[in-house]
């Protein structure tokens, strides 16, 4: 009964809609067909009678013989054609340069497809309305729908075998459309299918608008079939939540898109069918994501991640290069996939963020490595996959650690992408690196290179510190391949970039050192103006002595002591740097010792001489004296071995 009330209202519907627009078009349809003829028969003749002036110049008929003189003959005067143009003859579709006119391509373009458009809203509004007040039921309003849709697609087909191009894909385009709106309505609002059939019908209605769009080799159908399929969500939204239903046309289209991709490339369409599906997701998914739904939120998500990079696997096989739109896509990809998958767990499985960071990351490197295994030639979609794997190793620091541990695990992969880039001579990889590198050393200094210690510690020897020193060794460790690189290839950009993280490298651990020392001494101070007493009277130690006094004095002999270490701290670091310099014979680490042997100076003459006393002004100013007379005795020393070698040098030479 209900199939009959189905076949019932589908013919009604279609004679309703047949008489309001099939029959105004058909006799449109036959008009345009007979302007045409006549304007071709005139074409025609206009042609024949071109044909016969040539044939009637002088010189030319069949008989006459050119003359022989050299006096040029004189040419007759062919007659001319009438300027004025006669009434109804249609303008020339063609400007004279060759090039279609403004006026001409709105008229033929862009009023076309404007129409297509207002006919996708002016249905769905029409729909949505009819809901509302109750004038059509359900079965009604699909049926007029699909009728609609069929006799665009039909009169696409018969404009397309009279070569009326452009027509026919805006006829064709917007009957895809209707079926589309049509289909998703009956199963995802409607509830007239269940989902097994309404699956089937998709998937029917996926294929035809893909062969469509292939023997018309018509990219327009293709867009405004995707982007009214991403529209029909919105345009048909009751506010209830049906997302099974909603998921399952989503990936139906985007299957449909994925397969146009494989098999013509056209620019910009996986793209908008990638960004419009995970639009209408996080609408979904504002409006009504629950816990209960995240396994059907992140099916959805792993099939779309699978579905577009199979294109990729795809053209490595077919020895194709990708296109930039094909890099794009997998940028876009890469980055909203894992926003919308931090999205959907960090609630309620925040400590699986970093590992599902990881995953993608995995994914990513294995379609890397199947290209490079299928297509090593397509070298930017193979960087372009290295480059989004590691991006999203870098991105579990943050997302699973804390604390200086994202710092340095930045750092740590920073520096294995430099090692790496230079190995294989890629620069992309050399720039990620520095970029990780910098982040790392940004973090560390804005974020928590300087976090407030509430503990006693013992200084370099705890867990900040010595993740600290990892971060300033991971750059270190850049400068040294970088320097090694420089040496054996006389690469002037490696040197640079050499003494550069040498420099911050060197810098880095100076901050450390201070930072230690500071934070030792202020976090002992606290620690003795804390202590409180349970009375309201005064506090005396066994002595018999105040103990505020007692710790005032406590805490002012360790503020001398804090400025003392600083400058002992820097006097030493210095002269480490020094001796190495000597060592390894690396000028540029000698010059960081002598700066710092500067700054230790100044420190002492401008700041310890006034605010420490006797005992402590004494032994800072001898302390660096030691340091700087050990720093000249091994210049001394240095410059006379260079003396005796040389004069070994010249007595040889002798």
């Amino acid at each position: 009964m209900d199939e009959l009330a189905f076949l019932g209202g589908l013919l009604c519907s279609g004679s309703v809609l047949f008489l309001l627009l099939g029959l105004p078009m058909l006799l449109l349809l036959r008009r345009t067909r007979t302007l045409a003829a006549r304007l071709e028969k005139v074409e025609h003749q206009v042609g024949r009678l071109r044909v016969q002036l040539r044939e009637e110049a002088p010189g030319e008929k069949e008989g006459i013989a050119a003359p022989a003189s050299p006096v040029p003959a004189v040419r007759a005067r062919e007659p001319s054609l009438p300027q004025s143009r006669p009434r109804g003859r249609p303008l020339p579709a063609v400007l004279p340069g060759g090039g279609e006119g403004l006026e001409l391509w709105i008229g033929r373009r862009g009023l076309g497809w404007i129409a297509v458009v207002l006919l996708l809203f002016a249905t769905a509004f029409f729909v949505k309305y009819a809901f509302e007040n109750q004038w059509v039921g359900p079965l009604g309003r699909v049926s007029m729908g699909v009728v609609a849709g069929l006799v665009l697609c039909l009169g696409g087909l018969w404009y397309h075998r009279r070569d009326w191009v452009r027509f026919s894909q805006m006829l064709t385009a917007g009957g895809v459309v209707l079926l589309y709106l049509a289909t998703f309505s009956a199963f995802g609002y409607y509830q007239l299918l269940p989902r097994e059939r309404a699956t089937l019908f998709m998937i029917a209605l996926v294929v035809e608008t893909a062969g469509l769009a292939l023997l018309y080799e018509a990219p327009a159908i293709a867009f405004m079939a995707v982007i009214g399929g991403l529209l029909n969500p919105m345009l048909l939204s009751t506010g209830r939540d049906q997302y099974i239903s909603l998921f399952s046309y989503l990936f139906l289209l985007n299957t449909g898109t994925v397969v146009l991709i494989v098999l013509r490339q056209w620019p910009g369409l996986g793209t908008v069918s990638l960004l419009g599906t995970q639009a209408l997701f996080l609408l979904w998914f504002e409006a009504h994501f629950h816990p209960a739904k995240l396994n059907a939120a992140l099916l959805f998500e792993g099939g779309l991640l699978v579905l577009y990079l199979l294109p990729t696997v795809v053209e490595a096989m077919r020895r194709r290069f990708g296109t930039l739109d094909d890099l794009l896509r997998l940028i876009v990809q890469a980055l909203v996939g894992v926003i919308l998958f931090w999205l959907l767990i960090r609630e309620d499985y925040p400590h699986w963020t970093g590992a599902m960071a990881l995953l993608l990351a995995v994914v990513f490197a294995a379609t890397g490595w199947l290209v490079n295994q299928r297509h090593a030639m397509d070298t930017p979609q193979v960087l372009t996959l290295v480059a989004i794997a590691l991006s999203l190793g870098a991105l579990v620091f943050p997302l699973q650690l804390k604390g200086m541990w994202i710092a340095l695990g930045w750092a740590m992969s920073g520096t294995l992408l430099w090692w790496f880039g230079l190995r294989v001579q890629i620069q992309p990889l050399r720039l990620l690196g520095g970029v990780l590198l910098g982040l790392a050393i940004g973090r560390f200094l804005l974020i928590d290179g300087f976090a407030h210690r509430q503990e006693l510690f013992i200084p370099l020897l705890n867990v900040q510190a010595l993740s600290s020193l990892a971060l300033a060794g991971c750059v270190l460790l850049t400068a040294w391949t970088s320097a090694v690189v420089a040496q054996a290839f006389r690469r002037r950009e490696e040197a640079l970039v050499a003494l550069i993280t040498l420099g911050l490298g060197l810098v880095l651990v100076w901050v450390i050192l201070s930072h230690e020392t500071l934070s030792y001494f202020d976090v002992r101070m606290e620690q003795l103006w804390g202590v409180t007493g349970s009375g309201t009277g005064p506090l005396y130690d066994p002595s018999g002595r105040d103990l505020f006094l007692v710790q005032h004095e406590e805490v002012e002999r360790l503020r001398f002591l804090k400025s003392l270490s600083l400058s002992l701290v820097w006097g030493a670091y210095a002269g480490v740097l020094l001796a190495i310099g000597f060592w390894r014979q690396l000028g540029p680490m000698r010059w960081a010792a002598l700066i710092l042997f500067g700054i230790t100076l100044l420190k002492l003459v401008f700041w310890d001489m006034a605010a420490l006393p006797g005992f402590y002004r004494v032994t800072a100013f001898f302390a660096l004296a030691v340091l700087l007379g050990l720093a000249a005795w091994i210049y001394q020393k240095v410059q006379l071995s260079r003396r005796e070698t040389q004069g070994e040098t010249s007595n040889g030479a002798a």
